[in-house]
């Protein structure tokens, strides 16, 4: 995906263009760079698919031995258990290396994240006008300080949800959350709190909502977590 600073700079940077083509050029700008360095030898990528769970033994051996330093798991942690998602983890490694990974089924896990959660109490609606304002607000003022409001409808054209879904999930419980994923490991997780993406206000325009947490961690006490 592409950061939406880094998105709207080049909308900005590119007033004429159709915001597809900026976001297309964003993402092969990136892909370039890879080729680049696969045909200058100085990486090389290895496609591989498999299965991958702890039963697995074989195969988180093979994984393992590999000795990684770094482990991508996309959002994987949605779809297993913290605590049988922490024990593959740490299984294929624990020492000198940095897990990296982002949740977007956290919010259904995190009472308040959503706006469906304020519905059950008629007392509540006059906060959810307040979070819905306070949405749109920040939307509007985003693309003005970026100078991109001619490019983008305000309000986005998406259901209520999707648009306080930037202003509850950047304000409420995702720290909790955190906890809890990192608590259901066995073996003792790290994680500089710095380094965390939570969702930004703003709302990512080719996507229905931006309730998204990327977190980096490891399994290594002694290792110092890299600053990103």
């Amino acid at each position: 995906g592409i950061p939406m600073e880094r998105f709207a700079d080049a909308v900005g940077a590119h007033p004429r263009e159709n915001v597809v083509t900026v976001a297309e050029g964003v993402l092969m700008a990136g892909v370039s760079q890879v080729l680049e360095l696969a045909q200058a030898g100085a990486t090389e990528v290895e496609f591989v698919c498999a299965k991958v769970t702890i039963d697995e033994t074989a195969r988180v051996a093979s994984l393992a031995a590999l000795k990684p330093e770094t482990v991508m798991w996309s959002n994987v942690l949605d779809y297993v258990k913290p605590r049988d998602f922490h024990r593959l983890a740490a299984a294929i490694a624990t020492e000198d290396c940095l897990h990296m990974g982002y949740s977007m089924n956290w919010v259904a896990d995190t009472v308040g994240a959503c706006l469906l959660d304020y519905f059950q109490n008629p007392k509540m609606m006059q906060l959810v006008d307040g979070l819905f304002k306070a949405a749109l607000e920040a939307d509007a003022m985003f693309h003005k300080m970026k100078r991109t409001d001619d490019r983008f409808v305000s309000p986005p054209p998406t259901n209520p949800i999707n648009i306080t879904a930037g202003v509850l999930c950047a304000g409420h419980g995702k720290s909790s959350w955190v906890d809890y994923f990192l608590g259901a490991s066995r073996i003792p997780a790290h994680c500089d709190r710095e380094d965390m993406v939570f969702p930004a206000l703003v709302r990512w325009p080719f996507a229905r909502a931006n309730g998204t947490i990327a977190l980096i961690w490891t399994y290594d006490a002694e290792l110092r977590l890299a600053k990103t």
